[in-house]
């Protein structure tokens, strides 16, 4: 998979947050008194949904002795489910997502201009001698 293939892939799980953050919105923006309900459900799916797999690949990574600021976002979403807050718990995993989607981006951005630096190093070096 190439840098812009794995970007895009990293694009899917908070592009998935935040429409499940505007659905919700959508439907609580319509008044009847139901729709508070249904539009904490829709948040509730949505996060238990986008939340699964950085919660996973984290306590993963926590098995192998690999901690990180991750794991303070990973609490964070844990209680929001926990404390049924689920707007808070989606803009949480928008944040560990996208950033995580950002650093994917910078890199292949930082690879591709090392790569260049590397193309326009010269081979050859002449000895220029003063005797």
């Amino acid at each position: 998979m190439n840098t812009r293939q794995s970007w895009l892939a990293a694009l899917r799980i908070p592009i998935a947050a935040l429409c499940c953050l505007i659905a919700g919105a959508a439907v609580w923006f319509q008044h009847p008194p139901s729709s508070e309900v249904l539009a904490g459900r829709i948040w509730f799916v949505g996060l238990v949904l986008t939340a699964a797999i950085p919660v996973w690949e984290t306590v993963r990574n926590m098995f192998r002795g690999e901690f990180a600021a991750d794991v303070v976002a990973i609490l964070a979403i844990v209680a929001a489910a926990a404390l049924y807050q689920p707007f808070a718990g989606l803009v949480v995993v928008i944040m560990l997502t996208g950033g995580a989607a950002l650093e994917r981006y910078a890199e292949g951005r930082a690879g591709a201009a090392v790569a260049a630096l590397e193309q326009a190093a010269p081979r050859q070096a002449h000895i220029r001698g003063d005797n």
